[in-house]
């Protein structure tokens, strides 16, 4: 039962990095939606690295965790694919709170990050947007109306008309 033990200690030490590293991502969202706001590119790309790099880590971590996770269901004589609730059941004591605990600190900040990951999302899908209507607009005279040089050739689409009230 020892190594048992300590196999949830490491569980529970995994739990915790991954977390950890979560708390970084959400602060990283954070960041890239005032970048967003902002239009700050540099930032935006500097930010971008931090995340991938971040959940490149989370994923080993994760890979880790399900190791330990089957050698427990296998020292427990657990069915293989034993969720995580039903391998805590035979956590010790001292451990099984903080496991627990960790666990579902650990989902509702991934929930947390998925939603700001949307938000994020949405403010890119908005802002490509608008810059592929503001490309309309400007394309939307045509290659016919300015000469070499600049000029205004005489070939609008409509009729310029003067705003005499402003």
């Amino acid at each position: 039962m020892a190594d048992t033990d300590c196999l949830f200690q490491q569980l529970y030490r995994y739990l915790a990095e991954q977390e950890e590293i979560i708390d970084r991502l959400a602060a990283a969202g954070e960041d890239q939606l005032q970048a967003l706001r902002d239009s700050n590119l540099d930032r935006l790309y500097e930010i971008t690295g931090q995340q991938e790099a971040w959940t490149v880590q989370v994923e080993k971590i994760e890979e880790y965790r399900l190791t330990v996770q089957g050698t427990l269901e296998n020292g427990l004589n657990l069915q293989q694919g034993a969720t995580f609730k039903e391998i805590i059941k035979y956590a010790p004591v001292e451990v099984k709170a903080s496991l627990e605990q960790s666990y579902g600190s650990l989902r509702r900040k991934m929930a947390d990050l998925r939603e700001l990951n949307s938000l994020c999302a949405a403010v890119i899908k908005k802002a490509l947007l608008v810059n592929n209507r503001i490309i309309q607009i400007l394309n939307a005279g045509g290659p016919g109306n300015y000469g070499q040089k600049g000029e205004l050739k005489n070939q609008l689409p409509y009729r310029p008309v003067l705003n005499e009230n402003v």
